[in-house]
């Protein structure tokens, strides 16, 4: 009988051991069983530490820190992917455990402005349990305070911390862009982002705009050109072709950008032609007409329709105004930039064809606080050695606006007209500078489920001045 029961009894205790070391794998990969923890060490300046860790392990070292100092370990790693977390002493608002993997294949770091004084606990442990062994060396940077680059890298290095995530989920298709998505999200989000085409550019402009006084009236508006006989407009009062944009389901290909459209050949050459085609802009007219809305008639310009042509552009009533929009399509000659133009009128009210591209070389005179390119790719040209990006932005510039806002890519119709009508009211309402104004209203674009992707309102970006 006895025999019979340590026989049980051994054979229990096998089947449990087995089904624990069963359990051990998959418990480990939920979080249920910690992994192997070795004692706690001292991590100090100017010391490195090399160690082999396996998968299953994880090394803890511990971090002396001030309030105000700032700390950076950089992790050596070899044949293994780790992962760094930093645990903040007890009572420390906010969040407490600092997390970072940046998907390095040798190195890792971790940047750190300690907001409290006392022992930090620095844990290093292989991203994947699977991993069988590899090798470390960790090194420790501190200073008594952070200077502006340490506190860009603790905020780079976070973005790119909470993009990888995201393309753990499957939110994004590579680790690049979830980083990329979190870079650009944090920049809008947090920052006045303003560009310049060089450092001369700014000097010249500077230069001119000392003491200059303020243009008397505030807004013209050039929009909703006619680009050919086929528009409604030759056939139906305006006001009905107005109601349309109302009405129209937003979509991708409702962009303002110009099509070339391939011809057979009417000749027996057989020679494919290709023909320009300028689609009317719907949404343009609404925009304009919202923007109209925010200041007295009295200072105010309207040129749309068949009035939005060049002679309305280059009369010299126009530099009376502050504030220029253009609502149009562009077209952009990278090689030839002095031709790049935007696309006014290209037929009168009596259908009779003329001139409709304003280009860069014909704008003078125009001293206005801000020019509004909104039309598609205004803000690129050909890159010109020292001096810059040489276009649009240009040609306004010199004629002496002291900013310009540009597109930096095909921009959705109906988006954009969203984007300036939000842009303007915080200019012309509520007395935001234009940089603080644009980057109030893309934020606002990205707040709304219909326009969060970045296509819709990243693309438009102010060159020149920014005070």
């Amino acid at each position: 009988m006895k025999n019979r029961t340590n026989k049980h009894f051994i054979q229990r205790t096998c089947l449990m051991t087995a089904f624990i070391f069963c359990l051990q794998p998959a418990a480990r990969a939920h979080g249920f069983i910690n992994q192997a923890q070795s004692e706690v060490k001292e991590l100090n300046p100017g010391q490195s530490v090399e160690r082999e860790i396996a998968g299953s392990e994880s090394h803890t070292y511990q971090i002396t820190l001030e309030s105000g100092q700032f700390m950076r370990v950089l992790v050596e790693q070899k044949g293994i992917d780790l992962t760094l977390a930093l645990a903040t002493p007890q009572g420390e608002a906010g969040k407490s455990t600092v997390e970072v993997n940046l998907n390095r294949v040798d190195l890792e770091s971790l940047s750190f402005e300690a907001t409290v004084s006392g022992e930090y606990r620095l844990t290093v442990s292989a991203l994947s349990t699977e991993t069988l062994k590899g090798t470390y060396r960790a090194s420790l940077e501190k200073r008594q305070a952070a200077t502006a680059q340490d506190k860009q890298r603790i905020t780079a290095e976070r973005l790119r911390g909470e993009g990888y995530p995201l393309y753990q989920r499957g939110q994004a298709k590579t680790a690049t862009e979830s980083w990329s998505r979190r870079f650009l999200y944090g920049a809008f989000v947090n920052h006045e982002i303003v560009s310049l085409p060089s450092a001369s550019a700014l000097a010249i402009q500077r230069t001119q705009l000392a003491g200059r006084q303020l243009a008397p009236k505030m807004l013209a508006v050039i929009a909703d050109p006619v680009f050919d006989r086929a528009d409604i407009r030759f056939t139906s009062p305006e006001t009905e072709t107005n109601n349309i944009a109302q009405t129209r389901t937003v979509t991708f290909a409702d962009e303002r950008s110009l099509e070339h459209l391939a011809e057979k050949p009417g000749d027996k050459s057989g020679t494919m032609t290709r023909r320009l085609v300028i689609p009317r802009l719907l949404f343009t007219r609404l925009e304009a007409t919202k923007l109209l809305a925010l200041v007295p008639t009295s200072s105010s310009f309207s040129a749309m329709g068949f009035r939005a042509n060049r002679d309305a552009v280059l009369r010299p009533e126009l530099s009376q105004y502050r504030y220029v929009h253009f609502a149009t399509h562009g077209v952009l000659d990278s090689e030839r930039p002095g031709l790049s133009s935007l696309v006014l009128s290209m037929v009168d009210a009596q259908g009779k064809p003329q001139d409709g591209f304003l280009r860069a070389n014909d704008i003078y005179n125009l001293p206005a606080e801000l020019v509004v390119l909104s039309a598609c790719q205004t803000g690129l040209g050909k890159e010109v050695k020292g001096e810059g990006l040489v276009g649009l932005t240009r040609g306004f510039m010199y004629a002496g606006a002291a900013r310009v806002v540009v597109s930096l890519w095909n921009v959705n119709d109906k988006a954009t007209a969203d984007l300036m009508t939000k842009f303007y009211q915080r200019m012309l309402k509520q007395g935001e500078r234009p940089a603080a104004a644009l980057r109030a209203a893309q934020v606002e674009m990205w707040k709304q489920k219909q326009w969060q992707s970045p296509y819709y309102w990243a693309a438009f970006t102010m060159q020149g001045e920014w005070r």
